[in-house]
């Protein structure tokens, strides 16, 4: 449900878009509302193709397959289409055309994309820039938003990257692996606080002790499987409204 709301959140701000399904026909709408050629190319004029890995087992991709997404550029620009996917190991979008996928030249500000095979249980992702630096993490860097209100956010960092092993007897092996941490955002802090790579009661009030108390009063009603990412959803949602 909360996913849901932030989808239609996120889809209101989107004034005006096209819907297409061809590199040429893509199209976005400026600040003046009038649709351009979207363009993916680079500063120089140059057509940019994702770097392939045929060696490495595995997808860099958020999903194997392209998906339908709604993104909001940096500069005002906004558009549709069903042929975009994220790497989590380049942390950028792509449009995919005739097999290959092509990055955007303009910095994404925020995107939602569902896919048509998704985990059970998640309805899409919504993904979004412009937190404060944290790590090695700037505010270009996007996280998924799992639960967002004006006083407390969670947020969810993923990544891959290309890890070697070596079986007895054979020659090495390279896949691409999956790290990720939970993180809590404080809007008028405007303030990020690692939570872990997987999520405790513990520490998660260890984190926000003025939430402590709350936290309390709600798992006593609400207990919390640690393992059920939307059951942390839901009781930060419940954080955000009290």
């Amino acid at each position: 449900m909360k996913m849901v709301l932030l989808f239609v959140a996120f889809c209101s701000s989107i004034i005006s878009f096209s819907q297409s399904r061809g590199f040429t026909g893509s199209t976005y709408a400026g600040s003046d509302g009038v649709p351009h050629d979207l363009q993916f190319r680079d500063a120089d004029g140059n057509l940019i193709l994702i770097g392939d890995h045929p060696d490495v087992n595995g997808t860099p991709m958020l999903n194997d397959s392209s998906g339908y997404a709604t993104i909001l550029f940096r500069n005002g620009k906004k558009m549709t289409d069903s042929l975009i996917n994220y790497s989590l190991f380049d942390d950028k979008l792509f449009y995919k055309q005739k097999g290959k996928y092509y990055s955007f030249a303009d910095p994404v500000m925020a995107f939602t994309i569902s896919y048509p095979s998704q985990p059970a249980g998640k309805s899409g992702y919504y993904f979004k820039s412009g937190y404060p630096v944290y790590e090695r993490n700037d505010n270009a860097t996007l996280y998924e938003v799992l639960a967002e209100s004006n006083t407390l956010q969670l947020l969810k960092w993923q990544h891959k990257k290309i890890v070697e092993s070596q079986n007895y007897g054979s020659a090495p092996e390279r896949e691409f692996v999956s790290v990720q941490e939970y993180i809590a955002f404080l809007p008028k802090e405007n303030k990020l606080i690692g939570l872990g790579r997987k999520m405790s009661l513990k520490e998660v009030k260890r984190s926000l002790p003025a939430y402590a108390a709350q936290i309390d009063a709600y798992i006593a009603i609400h207990p919390i499987n640690p393992k059920l990412e939307d059951q942390w959803m839901q009781l930060f949602e419940y954080l955000g409204k009290n």
